[in-house]
């Protein structure tokens, strides 16, 4: 990514980031486009990357690393054991199955969750990294 580009989407971000931070400290979840999302993930201390999709829609393609979640149980099985502070990347199709999972993660007392609010459409869209190897849907 050129220097310009990470300049105009990341400077912005943090700085909203920051902001909301200190002025709404209970916020828990944050709707990210894509390039903000995939630069924040990368900068994150041990992010866990998860896919709310099905398992047949995550064997056809998926962000490389995520880990399928493809039901409540799973979700929470995922992340009952991590720290509620831990940051956490979900996305989906579009958004509909990310913002309940990150709904459910809320309730949770989770407060460092972060959506793609476009969803993998929007991230291959944008033409950032896809896996389209047929995979296992248990990945790690």
């Amino acid at each position: 990514m050129r220097p310009a580009v990470v300049r105009k989407v990341f400077c912005p971000l943090l700085a909203c980031l920051l902001f909301l931070s200190v002025c709404r400290p209970s916020l828990a979840q944050v709707s990210l486009e894509p390039h903000p999302f995939y630069i924040l993930f990368h900068q994150a201390v041990n992010p866990l990357l998860i896919d709310v999709r099905t398992p047949r829609e995550f064997r056809r393609n998926r962000i490389p690393g995520a880990i399928l979640a493809e039901n409540s149980r799973v979700l929470f099985a995922l992340t009952d054991t991590l720290d509620r502070t831990h940051p956490l990347f979900i996305y989906c199709e579009d958004d509909d199955r990310s913002i309940t999972a990150c709904s459910n993660l809320t309730e949770k007392n989770f407060v460092n969750i972060y959506f793609l609010s476009t969803g993998i459409l929007g991230w291959q869209k944008e033409g950032l990294p896809v896996d389209h190897k047929r995979g296992k849907t248990q990945q790690k």
